[in-house]
């Protein structure tokens, strides 16, 4: 299911917006994980999660920009 809905957002968003999303996904499991099973959050984790986030968010502002 989480595949099919995926496929058929594509089919909605711009190309730039879906590889943007496509980016969030690493950061939504790993908290699904914490929240979800219990699994630890470390440093290395949160730190990862902070670059892909900083990232998009680069990303758009020089999207606006343009």
């Amino acid at each position: 299911l989480p595949f099919t809905l995926y496929t058929k957002g594509l089919t909605v968003v711009s190309p730039s917006r879906a590889s943007g999303m496509a980016t969030l996904e690493p950061v939504v499991a790993a908290l699904t994980g914490a929240a979800v099973f219990g699994e630890s959050m470390d440093a290395g984790k949160l730190s990862g999660m902070i670059l892909i986030l900083g990232g998009i968010l680069l990303l758009g502002r020089e999207q606006k920009g343009t």
